[in-house]
Parts: C-alpha cells; structure tokens; sequence
C-alpha cells in the first residue's frame, strides 16, 4: 500500500535583494509504502490475557503478539476522547485519516525538510496491515513489579505485578521478569508486598496479573 502524506518543513532563503538568509515554511508531499501482509506470513508468538476495566467492571481480554521480519506486533487499538470505546483501523480508513486521535501528524514545520521525512519514513515502518487491519511494532512484554506510596498500604494497593512492553529507567531491571519466570515473579512480587506491609495489595496481585501463553 502507498500513501502520499503532506507536510510542512522550514528552510533558509534569502530574498532578493537581501544579504540574510530567513525562515520560511514551504510544504511538501511524501510517498510512503506501508507493508500488508496476511495472518499466515505473521503468525501468533504471544498471546496475553488480561483484565480491560469497561465502565464499572473488568474484562478479560486477550492481546496478541504476532511475529514477522524479526519484531512483534500488536493490534493498534485507540479511542478518540477519554474513556472512549476502543476502535481499530482498517486499511481504507488509515488511507482517509492516518492520525485518528489527533487533528494532524506529529511532523513540524520547524524542522526541515530532511528531518521530516526522515520522521514520516521510520513512523511508517512501524505500522503493519494484517488481513486488513492496522498493527503496530511492540516491545518484548515482561512482567514488572512497581511499588506506590510509604508501604502500609499506602498509596493503595502499594505495590502491584503488571506487565509492560518496554524497559522504565526509573524502575530497577531487577523488578522486570521474562513471560516464562511467572512463578519468580509472582512469589517476589507478594514478599515485596509483605515486606513494605501493603497486606491489601496481595490479593490484587494473585487475582488481577496478565498471563501469557
């Protein structure tokens, strides 16, 4: 699939009859190829089930992981104002509104020409059509505990075992766990819990972790 996308970007002219060159905004159009394929040449790696919280109570809700050129990908899901419905994207309306969730594309018209097309390229390598729908690249899913508050329950639940597709600075990667150390780190994330004596969050965290198969 191509689709042409317009942009502005900034360049340095000089004028006639002007010595100093000034910033002016031109526009610009770019042809980008987005890559579609069928579920057959990206088969499931991953799937995870978790809870969705839907109004006034959770859901389950299967996430899947699927597998091609060496990356994973994952159903790209939005909605359009918060507490929304969650929409997908099929392929002829990507080509009417690529940017659903906003009024237009992340490229800048102070950047230069160079520099948004650049931008547009690597935005569009990261988007996949499967059988129709739009997908995007993930990271790795891994289990991560994260701790709230004081501890005595503080910041309730205090400390909980979620999962997460990339790598927080700001969390130690010893709290990352792989999808295959469940038991590690479901038995760390409960005496952490009990250490820091946030006894309220532990049956939050035997009853509401993802799994993955």
């Amino acid at each position: 699939m191509y689709i042409k996308i317009p942009y502005k970007y900034t360049e340095q002219i000089i004028p006639k009859r002007c010595r100093k060159p000034r910033r002016v905004i031109s526009h610009g159009e770019i042809s980008l190829s987005i890559h579609e394929v069928t579920g057959e040449e990206a088969p499931v790696a991953i799937r995870q089930y978790t809870k969705t919280f839907t109004e006034d109570h959770y859901e389950p809700t299967i996430i899947e992981y699927r597998w091609l050129n060496h990356r994973l990908w994952t159903l790209h899901t939005f909605n359009r104002f918060s507490h929304g419905p969650y929409e997908t994207q099929t392929a002829q309306q990507f080509v009417q509104d690529p940017w659903p969730m906003t009024s237009s594309h992340f490229s800048t018209s102070y950047q230069s020409q160079r520099g948004n097309r650049r931008g547009l390229m690597a935005w569009a390598r990261g988007i996949l059509f499967i059988d129709g729908k739009r997908w995007y690249q993930a990271g790795e899913p891994r289990y991560v505990i994260m701790t709230f508050g004081l501890g005595h329950n503080h910041g309730h639940p205090g400390t909980s075992l979620s999962s997460d597709t990339y790598y927080n600075t700001n969390i130690s990667n010893s709290r990352y766990f792989r999808i295959d150390q469940h038991d590690k780190a479901l038995e760390t994330a409960i005496a952490i819990a009990e250490r820091r004596g946030d006894d309220m969050a532990i049956p939050f965290i035997k009853d509401y972790h993802d799994t993955f198969d």
